[in-house]
């Protein structure tokens, strides 16, 4: 991706642009300049070059579908595409000379390189920008205060608005931003008004410390600044009109502009679902019913309530593409059963994962097409593995669609669909920036069976434990629901696999990915987690991780990764937890045995707990799911 604002150029791969640097971002450019990534309204990507196709994940975020972002410049494969590129603007805005300290606005389409004015005229010390920003959870940013300061601290004779369009005011009222030689710390930043020396001062920590930047804002709430959207007219905070008037601003912080809290992307990936792999092949029978003549041939035989001609007629049809009749005309009779039911629109996230699921468990595709399944029964496997598994299913190919969604700050917190796609554009957007990259994967079904049963250890009670931290945590992270012990189990074993067949499978860690297929609801009934790599050339394609999943090699690599966590170096204190890591949401998983580079897990490292798969051997409790891989060893030196 390229982006300029005239002043800077900026080279990122694409997938920056939906994971680090996306929409209302701020990117570091050379010398210790910054900007922020503009609005999709400012994207120069419409060309049907741009367009990326995957309709079921359109339908599910309300959109017509995605386009991919401009290309780097340099990587230009055509006129049409090779001058495409993302506007930046220039934030934070404020800036102070580093040589001498004064400081001054910029606007925001500045032209020209900015340097300071205060010296000889052969002297052009540049300018940076402030390091601290203000920032709030519904993803507005602002620069930092300094203006509004003065004010508080001279009961209001020194005029920001004056000083922002008035030239000879600022002249008579310059402002300089000073270090301390004495100290490192917040205290040792100071802002001046006058001289740098002037006793009308205050520091940045006055202003990161509790209640610094009380009675700095209208009303003491968040002004709702929109720098990305070409400085749009301010939005009504939505965090600040729950606060009530004149109290303090809880949702405002002041925080470095380079800090990970500072821009945080809501990324909805899928898994792409070609035509013919759709309900697990049953799309051949919705083929051959949705061709007209084939449908009023069958409306007419029924009809008559003629049932020998009608299974006639569907030996018929179904022996173009050598189908099973019967089902096909069960198929038929559940299309003219609910004709003219009502659709909804909506689809859960389990009903959305389902598809993929059934699609995953059945052999689908070829060499070439964009989905190439072969699924192997459990009895091709050594009979250590069969009891924990119904099936592997080797991915040999797969597309994977990520999409930018959104954006919050400091925290985290989830908003809903609508209003994290409102913070994109000034409009809610049609579209939204994604990629997409080939890859493939192993999928593990596991048994419902050896899950029902395993289920009567009452390992319910470890999981509703960690359900517990989640409610009781600020941030909640109420999107996954609630968290039951088969999502804990196959969560476990995904981080464990990965890190172990890491160490084989030609690819890193922190390139190996997860996706969860947890529900107990009956209708959508699914245990199962597709280990897989992908990547925006076919070198993520190429073998490494399928060739593990052959008979003769899963075995072993399975056996390795559950004696790998059957202990920890900080048992047995990792064992015991109560709750630890991110929020507290894990029991026994630590940096020493389960967690991952987060760009592995879908849940960031959060939700794991190892005893769910090896029990807890230090204190003789045996409720794991795969406690009988563990040698007997496993556990004295805890």
């Amino acid at each position: 991706m390229s982006g300029k604002n005239g002043l800077f150029d900026v080279f990122v791969r694409k997938g920056q642009v939906i994971t680090t640097w996306g929409v209302g971002a701020i990117v570091p450019l050379s010398g210790g300049q910054s900007a922020m990534v503009s609005g999709l309204d400012q994207w120069d990507n419409e060309a049907q070059a741009f367009a990326i196709k995957d309709d079921r994940l359109a339908k599910k975020l309300k959109v017509t579908g995605f386009r991919c972002p401009p290309p780097n410049i340099r990587s230009g494969k055509s006129v049409e595409e090779k001058d495409k590129t993302i506007p930046l603007y220039v934030f934070p805005t404020l800036y102070y000379c580093s040589a001498c300290g004064f400081v001054r606005f910029l606007k925001p389409h500045t032209k020209s390189s900015p340097t300071c004015y205060q010296h000889g005229p052969d002297e052009h010390p540049r300018m940076v920008p402030e390091r601290f920003i203000v920032v709030c959870p519904d993803g507005h940013v602002m620069n930092l205060p300094i203006l509004e300061k003065f004010h508080q601290i001279t009961n209001g004779s020194f005029d920001p608005q004056l000083w922002r369009t008035d030239e000879a005011y600022r002249a008579a009222n310059k402002i300089y931003r000073c270090s301390s030689r004495n100290t490192a710390s917040l205290a040792g930043i100071s802002y001046h008004l006058g001289k740098r020396n002037s006793d009308i001062s205050f520091t940045i920590d006055d202003l990161v410390k509790p209640g610094g930047l009380n009675g700095l804002y209208p009303g003491n709430h968040c002004p709702g600044e929109k720098p990305w959207l070409d400085f749009a007219e301010n939005d009504t905070c939505s965090i600040a009109t729950s606060v009530p008037p004149g109290s303090d601003a809880p949702c405002l912080r002041v925080v470095q502009r380079g800090g990970t809290n500072v821009w945080i992307s809501r990324i909805e990936s899928s898994i792409y679902i070609p035509e013919f792999a759709a309900d697990g092949g049953a799309n051949d029978y919705a083929e051959i019913l949705k061709d007209a003549t084939n449908l009023a041939l069958l409306d007419a035989v029924a009809s008559g309530g003629d049932n020998a001609l009608l299974a006639c007629c569907g030996h018929l049809l179904s022996a173009r593409k050598d189908l099973d009749p019967a089902e096909l005309l069960k198929q038929y009779k559940a299309l003219k059963t609910n004709e003219g039911a009502p659709v909804s629109d909506e689809e859960s996230e389990e009903e959305y994962r389902f598809t993929e699921y059934k699609a995953l468990t059945k052999t689908c595709g070829k060499d070439g097409d964009d989905l190439f399944v072969k699924t192997k029964p459990i009895d091709e496997y050594d009979v250590i593995i069969r009891p924990f598994f119904d099936s592997i299913s080797l991915v040999k190919c797969l597309k994977e669609t990520q999409a930018l969604v959104g954006f919050s700050r400091i925290d985290g917190s989830q908003s809903d669909l609508d209003s994290l796609k409102k913070r994109l554009a000034k409009k809610s957007p049609t579209w939204l920036p994604a990629i997409q990259t080939l890859g493939e994967g192993i999928f593990f079904k596991f048994s419902q069976t050896a899950i029902s049963h395993w289920l009567g250890f009452d390992v319910e009670q470890r999981a509703k434990f960690i359900d517990t931290n989640r409610m009781n945590s600020a941030t909640q992270n109420k999107q996954f629901g609630i968290i039951t012990a088969p999502f804990v189990l196959i969560h476990t074993f995904a981080h464990a696999f990965i890190n172990e067949v890491s160490k084989v499978c030609g690819y890193g860690s922190s390139s190996i990915r997860e996706r969860l297929y947890v529900s107990s609801d009956d209708k959508h009934r699914m245990y199962g987690v597709l280990i897989y790599t992908s990547g925006s050339g076919s070198d993520a394609s190429l073998g490494g991780l399928v060739r593990q999943g052959q008979p003769g090699y899963l075995e072993s690599l399975i056996q390795k990764a559950i004696e790998s966590i059957g202990w920890c170096a900080d048992d047995p204190v990792c064992i015991s937890s109560k709750g630890q890591g991110p929020d507290g949401y894990n029991l026994a998983a630590c940096h020493n045995c389960c967690l991952l580079p987060e760009t592995c897990c879908e849940t960031g490292n959060r939700f794991l707990d190892r005893a769910m798969l090896v029990g807890n051997p230090a204190f003789g409790k045996k409720f794991g799911y795969f406690d009988s891989l563990l040698s007997d060893d496993v556990g004295e030196n805890e």
